[in-house]
């Protein structure tokens, strides 16, 4: 979340290519900078679970070093080389009037993701139950239990 409030998510566009997506027919979701959280759409759920503060395993942590030394590389190739016509963006869900334009253009995770609302489709199982774990800790003031938290080796846990 910015200090202004809006739910910032430009990596969940390449969630699809992680190892455990779930096949060769998942989309590509769009990149999310949703400016007002008062008009979130019922087809987008955000589950938090808690901070991470430090990678568990040191593979990991490997990795993301060695992510980051790229990202900062090729960013100063772009500073020194590019040009602002180098600088391009796709479509960013930004919100509810560039959902409704990217499903009457046809935009596939749009299209799919309305027909999902129109025909009743039901979340999963397992979304269903965490948003409700999510909303009883609301309603009782308390800090809602983590997922995360009992997978060994990703919160730093044994």
């Amino acid at each position: 979340m910015t200090a202004f409030g809006e739910l910032v998510d430009l990596s969940v566009e390449v969630l699809h290519r992680h190892p455990a997506a779930g096949g060769p027919d998942d989309l590509p979701n769009l990149p999310l900078w949703w400016t007002d959280p008062g008009t979130w759409p019922p087809v987008i759920r955000y589950l938090p679970d808690t901070e991470v503060h430090d990678l568990g395993d040191p593979e990991d942590a490997i990795d993301l070093r060695l992510f980051e030394r790229q990202v900062m590389a090729r960013l100063a190739g772009m500073l020194r080389d590019g040009t602002v016509d180098d600088v391009t963006f796709g479509p960013i869900l930004d919100g509810l009037d560039t959902l409704n334009a990217m499903t009457k253009a046809g935009a596939p995770w749009a299209s799919r993701a309305f027909l999902m609302q129109r025909h009743g489709v039901p979340l999963p199982p397992w979304v269903r139950a965490r948003e409700a774990e999510l909303m009883n800790a609301w309603a009782s003031r308390r800090s809602p239990t983590s997922r995360l938290g009992d997978v060994p080796g990703v919160l730093g846990t044994s």
